[in-house]
C-alpha cells in the first residue's frame, strides 16, 4: 500500500495535513518553499473541484428525485383522462373517439387456445350404484367438461355421457349387467377440446349388480359383489 491514498478526499486530506509540516520543515526535508507553495495551490484547487462535484452530484440527485416525481404525477393523471377517453368512447360507441384524441382503440382480445387437460380424475360409487366423477381443471373462457364413458374397455369405444359445467359429474344411469365401467374427461372452450384424461376403470365383482360402493382414483378400481 502506497504512502498517498487512493481515494480522492483522502488523498487531497494527505496533503492538506502535510502542507503544514512540510512548510515549516521545507529545507530539513530537503523541498523548497517553491515546491510547497505549488503543492499548496494544487491542494486547494483539488480541494474546491471535489467541493463542487459533490455540489453537483446532490444537485444532480435532488433534480432527477424532482424529475422522477413529477413524470409520475404526469403519467397518473395522464392515463387516467386517456380510460376516461376510452370509456367515453365505449359507452357512446363511437370509434372516430380514438381518431380524434390521436390514441389506439383497445386491442382485441387474444382468442383463448383449448384449455389444458384435466387432472387428478376420480370416481366414487355410491349406495345408489351411481358414479360421482371429480377432477381438477380451469374454467376460464367459459370452459365446460365432457364426460365419456365406456363399458366394453378402457380403449373405448367411448361415449358421451354428459357436459358439466362444474369440476364434478354424476352418471345416474350406470349400466347393469357390465363387468366394468371407464371414464375419462375433456376440458372444451371457444378455442378447442383438450386431450382426455387417462381413463379410469371401475371394475365389478359380478355381472348382475354394482356391489358396495367405494372411492377410486386413476387406474382400476375393483369392487367386490
Amino acid at each position: 500500500m502506497g504512502t498517498v491514498p487512493v481515494k480522492i478526499n483522502d488523498k487531497i486530506a494527505f496533503f492538506e495535513t502535510h502542507l503544514p509540516v512540510w512548510g515549516a520543515n521545507t529545507a530539513a526535508i530537503g523541498l523548497t518553499a517553491a515546491q510547497v507553495t505549488s503543492l499548496a495551490t494544487l491542494t486547494a484547487a483539488a480541494r474546491s473541484a471535489f467541493t463542487a462535484a459533490i455540489t453537483a452530484r446532490n444537485a444532480a440527485r435532488a433534480a432527477t428525485s424532482a424529475q422522477n416525481d413529477a413524470v409520475a404525477l404526469m403519467g397518473e393523471f395522464g392515463g387516467d383522462l386517456v380510460k376516461t377517453i376510452r370509456a367515453f368512447a365505449e359507452t357512446t360507441n363511437n370509434p372516430n373517439v380514438y381518431n380524434i384524441a390521436v390514441i389506439p382503440p383497445p386491442a382485441p382480445p387474444a382468442p383463448l387456445g383449448p384449455p389444458a387437460t384435466p387432472t387428478n380424475l376420480t370416481t366414487t360409487l355410491n349406495n345408489a350404484g351411481q358414479v360421482q366423477l371429480s377432477w381438477g381443471g380451469t374454467r376460464a373462457g367459459g370452459t365446460s367438461y365432457l364426460i365419456e364413458r365406456s363399458v366394453a374397455s378402457s380403449a373405448g369405444p367411448w361415449t358421451l355421457v354428459g357436459i358439466s359445467e362444474e369440476r364434478k359429474f354424476t352418471d345416474q344411469n350406470v349400466p347393469s349387467a357390465v363387468p366394468s365401467v371407464s371414464y375419462r374427461v375433456s376440458a372444451t372452450r371457444s378455442g378447442g377440446t383438450s386431450n382426455p384424461t387417462a381413463p379410469v376403470t371401475i371394475l365389478f365383482g359380478t355381472a348382475s349388480g354394482h356391489g358396495s360402493a367405494e372411492s377410486g382414483g386413476s387406474g382400476s378400481l375393483s369392487l367386490a359383489a
